[in-house]
């Protein structure tokens, strides 16, 4: 019964095309370009498409390592501070100088373990303007951390 209403639609489509002079004449080739531009599943197969190569993007930005710099710009300050001598009096002490910082840190993903692995160095620099006058310098060449991440639902499974 299916079949002959498919085969009657089918045949009062055609006779209906005919009537109006509607008939398209097409290759093989082109009948199958036609339908890879238009159909429905071509157009889902396509988005679907995209959305594995954005989602593979991402798994492999993940999987690069991550450089961060920070600095602070040369800051000045001048001011007056309490400062508690040995007896227990307080006096006022003039503070005058210059500073800056900087911090640079590289930071790997390990995709095997879910640990992090960073790389961390800083460089601090204090001038004081007034008094001595003496020019300091703090250096952390190079920290090593290794990091392990706790699995995704370890922290749910502690709060139960």
């Amino acid at each position: 019964m299916k079949r002959l209403t498919t085969l009657a639609l089918t045949l009062l489509t055609a006779l209906n095309m005919l009537a109006n002079g509607n008939v398209m004449h097409l290759t093989l080739d082109e009948a199958i370009l036609l339908a890879r531009t238009q159909s429905l599943d071509a157009a889902v197969a396509l988005d679907e498409l995209r959305s594995a190569y954005w989602q593979y993007r991402i798994y492999r930005a993940a999987l690069l390592p991550e450089v961060n710099f920070q600095a602070t710009a040369p800051s000045y300050s001048k001011s007056y501070n309490s400062y508690q001598n040995s007896d227990g009096t307080y006096t006022f002490v003039r503070n005058n100088y210059m500073q800056m910082n900087g911090r640079l840190s590289v930071q790997q993903n390990i995709w095997l373990t879910g640990g992090t692995l960073s790389l961390n160095s800083s460089l601090d620099y204090l001038k004081t303007l007034s008094g001595d006058k003496q020019q300091r310098y703090m250096c952390n060449p190079s920290v090593f951390l290794l990091r392990k991440n706790p699995p995704p639902f370890a922290r749910e499974a502690l709060n139960a």
